[in-house]
Formats: C-alpha cells, sequence, structure tokens
C-alpha cells in the first residue's frame, strides 16, 4: 500500500494523539506516586508545670511537616515534626495506623546539638482536623491536638494547632 499525503497526516495525528494519551497517563499517575507532605507553621501551648524544668512556656512559634499516611507513596506511618527556633527540630511517629481523638503511642526523637529517641515514650492524639478527610486533593489543612510526655519529658503536655498546605 502506498503512503498519500492523507494517510500520512493520519498517521501524525494519531501518533500525536498516542504521544498525548501517554503523557497525560503519566502525568496522572505520577501525581499519586510522590510523597505528600503538608508544611506550615502554628504554636505550642498550654504546657503543663512538668514542661517548665526544661524552659516550656506559652506560646511557642514552630514550624511544622506533616505526612499523613497511606496518601501517594507516604506507606503506612504517619510523621508529624515541629521546628523550634533556633535550632532544635523534634519528630513523631505513629509507625502504623491513623491518628485520631484517643491518644497513640508513637516513636519521638529530637535533634539539637545531638540526636536522640526519647526514652519516655510519647503520646499524641488529634483534637481536630479540618477538613476532616484528607485525601490528595486536599491543599491545606489545619491541625490541632496534644503530646503527652512532649520532648521526652514526663508528665509534659503540650496542645498544638497548625496551618500547613501541601508541599510538592
Amino acid at each position: 500500500m502506498q503512503s498519500t499525503p492523507k494517510s500520512r497526516a493520519r498517521s501524525k495525528t494519531l501518533s500525536a494523539a498516542v504521544v498525548g494519551l501517554t503523557m497525560l497517563a503519566v502525568t496522572a499517575t505520577s501525581a499519586g506516586a510522590e510523597e505528600v507532605e503538608y508544611r506550615g507553621s502554628g504554636y505550642l501551648k498550654n504546657f503543663t508545670a512538668a514542661c517548665a524544668p526544661k524552659g516550656y512556656g506559652d506560646p511557642i512559634f514552630v514550624n511544622a511537616i506533616y505526612r499523613p499516611r497511606r496518601l501517594g507513596t507516604n506507606g503506612s506511618s504517619t510523621r508529624l515534626s515541629f521546628f523550634l527556633q533556633p535550632f532544635y527540630a523534634m519528630s513523631y511517629e505513629l509507625p502504623k495506623g491513623r491518628l485520631g481523638d484517643r491518644f497513640k503511642k508513637v516513636v519521638g526523637g529530637a535533634t539539637g546539638t545531638a540526636t536522640e529517641f526519647f526514652s519516655t515514650r510519647p503520646r499524641l492524639r488529634l483534637t481536630d482536623t479540618n477538613p476532616g478527610r484528607i485525601n490528595l486533593k486536599t491543599t491545606s489543612l489545619s491541625l490541632a491536638g496534644q503530646i503527652d510526655n512532649f520532648d521526652g519529658i514526663k508528665g509534659c503536655r503540650a496542645d498544638f494547632e497548625l496551618g500547613l498546605n501541601y508541599h510538592p
């Protein structure tokens, strides 16, 4: 069969359509195939008396990162990290499951001049999440909650309130 200008044009159109659909499919799948992370800031506040010896008072401005479980490639853990001024960070991880309004034991650690896991196991709960259900279309959210044994201090409880935005 001999190629005509009309058949060549159809072939080019078909090739362009296949390439376009392939790019669309790759883009659509890659959006769900990345880590989903929310970054923002807020406050740690309402510290109990047990927190005072380590210098915690109300309120403390923090930057934060929240990685909910099972969104994109995040896996089964939920992670919440706080970055305090000037050079101190702490992170909490629920290895499996979902954070909710009941306290759950989490793994916690901090880094400043050294990195350590907390010997007193912290517990964390969310008291408010807006929106209530986070999915791949969620662009911003607010989180509020409490941490028992905050910063590894036995009996220290802190509340947090955060405003976070999706960060690709």
